[in-house]
């Protein structure tokens, strides 16, 4: 088995590259289909408060693009929603729904939701 010799360099780069071509795919190809769904979603079904967000920002690298959580929404006059605040590490941020990447939901997470943290048992919070 031959071994091949990459310079420091080269690897650096090489692993660059990939890097940049990932980040490049996983924004064009997974949130834009996010952000492609989302707006069939909206028609039929709003986002609500609590709703996780991704910010989807063209002059920033995907690493850079902020989560959020909807903290209340604004309907406009047509009784449609275009805008809301949204809870970020700054603060409270209000955006308009067309740059927003509601995230998925896994239905696991919202029974876990509902479980609190009781003497080192996961429980019910009902009991």
């Amino acid at each position: 088995m031959a071994l091949k010799v990459v310079n420091l360099a080269t690897g650096y780069q090489l692993i660059d590259q990939l890097r940049r071509h990932f980040w490049d795919r996983w924004s064009h190809e997974y949130i834009s289909g996010l952000q492609e769904r989302t707006k069939c979603r909206l028609k039929k079904e709003e986002l609500k408060p609590g709703d996780m967000v991704v910010f989807k920002e063209e002059n920033l690298p995907p690493l850079k693009w902020r989560l959020a959580r909807v903290h209340q929404l604004y309907p406009g006059s047509d009784g449609v929603c275009r805008v809301a605040d949204f809870i970020t590490y700054r603060g409270i941020e209000r955006r308009g729904l067309n740059r927003v990447c509601p995230l998925p939901v896994d239905d696991g997470l919202e029974s876990l939701e509902r479980t609190t943290f009781q003497g080192g048992q996961i429980g019910n919070a009902h009991h």
